[in-house]
């Protein structure tokens, strides 16, 4: 049995024509060791030349991973280890990277460069991590921390001196004054650090290099070199670099075309205005309706290893003056067991997770536009209603996560959508996610953020989004959709651009969002 997760990304570095090895310390999820005794490993290298790889046990904690001399150049690599029971798991994956060199190599034997931590989860669908045995890092910034701490502590005694001198001689009180507003101005020409560690600098700061925890935020702009040498304080390079990055997101980002259609109920009909690049979907009677469209990805890879992150839908909600509610309804991540509930009333979730059904990949949300301008509301306008079915691990059980948004009715309203899009910021569950629409209205606000989600696992069997659902009530309505963009990242495990982006230009419309607990419906 092949257990369905991911690898865990590393890559190495080595020399070329010398035998090498990592050694692998394997702990549980609380950190503790883990015992490996029974299991077996597969592991496998490809690359220039031929190359043999291993992994065998050393003790019930620990295996060793060795390879035979590489080729200079990129090698890949993955290794799977399989549990006294059958059950095999991908552990990690990656590329050796065999630098060349002059010097043919002597008589030396395997020779060890490494030492990583490997955490196995306990859920047979958890994710496996590796942990950096650098934790040496945290302690020197400590001491450094302390180093300047003393520094100033120095400065303080130095002040203090300087007062006690000026005390003991009454000739040189003025030098002594002196002294003590010199170092009072050394004291506060140092950086403070406010009590959540925030500070602030008054000029300038350079650095060969650093790393940001969060959002880096730069109200007068950022000046990006196009090569090497190029000025920086040219606006039309920058905007250059930036159109550049523009066309490598868009080149991520494959269609998924429009390919057949199911009608549920003898009230909705399809005319596909284009084939495979815009439909007109029809409500031509009061009686429940759905119609099912499905879609072609075949630019969209097969693999956990595509780093999906979102999707674009062009959409033209309807026509205008239709009063006419209209539901659009997908899923994200792989489905498990659901349940399809078609040509049913408006508030029935249309895609619903199986009674029974725990799996925590898929997430089933509909939206629904009410095409009526609300006085009674405040603000006023027109309501969305964003659904969202969760499963929560912790509690085992399902979740609903309804958030209601408002379009403001001065110059816009659904009828006025161009695209539903969903974004996240890099594949995985604990990580930030959103719903916005676009409006072609005469308004500033366009792009209309109308829920906050939750992140989608890319998993291997999942290849994107496969198909759409369209509810509409009332009679004599329509709506317009469009051949899909579903985006991806230029290398595996790469943030996604575009949701900053989006979040950056985005006017939230959200008023509410309320957690219920969610009972299956069969």
């Amino acid at each position: 049995m092949m257990i369905l997760s991911q690898a865990a990304p590393f890559d190495m570095a080595t020399t070329s024509g010398i035998a090498q090895s990592v050694t692998l310390r394997f702990v549980d999820s609380a950190g503790a060791a883990k015992d490996i005794s029974g299991h077996e490993f597969r592991c496998a290298v490809r690359g220039p030349g031929a190359a043999a790889i291993k992994c065998e046990p050393v003790d019930a904690n620990t295996a060793l991973l060795s390879w035979s001399p590489l080729k200079a150049g990129t090698h890949a690599y993955d290794l799977f280890m399989t549990s006294p029971d059958g059950a095999e798991r991908p552990l990690i994956k990656g590329e050796i990277q065999a630098a060349s060199r002059v010097t043919p190599p002597g008589s030396e034997d395997v020779v060890t460069i490494g030492d990583v931590k490997i955490m196995i989860p306990d859920a047979a669908e958890g994710e496996v991590k590796i942990i950096d045995p650098s934790a040496d890092a945290a302690e020197r910034a400590e001491s450094a921390a302390q180093e300047a701490s003393n520094a100033r502590d120095d400065a303080q005694n130095a002040e203090k001196e300087a007062e006690k001198s000026a005390e003991r001689a009454a000739t040189s009180a003025i030098a002594a004054a002196n002294s003590a507003t010199a170092a009072q101005q050394a004291l506060e020409a140092i950086p403070q650090v406010d009590d959540v560690g925030n500070m602030t600098l008054p000029g300038n700061i350079t650095a060969s290099g650093g790393t940001f925890a969060g959002a880096v935020n730069a109200n007068g702009g950022i000046n990006i070199p196009f090569a090497v040498g190029a000025p920086t304080n040219e606006s039309g390079v920058n905007r250059l670099y930036a159109s550049g990055l523009a066309a490598v997101t868009e080149a991520f980002s494959p269609q998924s075309f429009l390919s057949d259609f199911s009608l549920y109920g003898g009230s909705v009909a399809v005319e596909q205005t284009v084939p495979g690049q815009v439909w007109r979907l029809r409500k031509m009677s009061a009686d429940p309706g759905t119609i099912q469209i499905n879609l072609i990805n075949p630019f969209l890879g097969v693999s956990n290893y595509s780093g999906w992150h979102g999707f674009v839908l062009p959409v033209a909600l309807g026509n205008t003056g239709s009063t006419a509610a209209r539901k659009l309804t997908f899923s994200l991540g792989r489905p498990g067991d659901f349940v399809k509930k078609t040509a049913a009333e408006m508030d029935m979730f249309t895609l619903s997770p199986a009674s029974g059904s725990t799996a925590s990949f898929p997430r089933f949300v509909d939206v629904t536009f009410y095409m009526v301008n609300d006085a009674a509301i405040n603000p006023a306008g027109y309501p969305v209603r964003v659904r969202e079915l969760v499963y929560d691990s912790a509690q085992a059980k399902w979740l609903c996560y309804e958030t209601l948004s408002v379009i403001p009715s001065f110059n816009t309203n659904p009828s006025c959508n161009m695209f539903l899009s969903y974004q996240q910021d890099s594949p995985g569950r604990d990580v930030r996610a959103g719903l916005w629409i676009g409006s072609n209205a005469a308004d500033s606000r366009r792009l209309l953020c109308i829920a906050d989600m939750h992140g989608v696992v890319d998993t291997f069997s999942w290849t994107g989004v496969g198909a759409l659902y369209w509810d509409s009530d009332g009679t004599n309505s329509h709506s317009y959709l469009g051949a899909m963009r579903q985006m991806t990242a230029p290398g595996y495990n790469q943030p996604n651009g575009a949701y900053d982006a989006f979040r950056a230009l985005e006017t939230r419309l959200i008023q509410s969002t309320t957690v219920t607990e969610f009972t299956p419906y069969e």
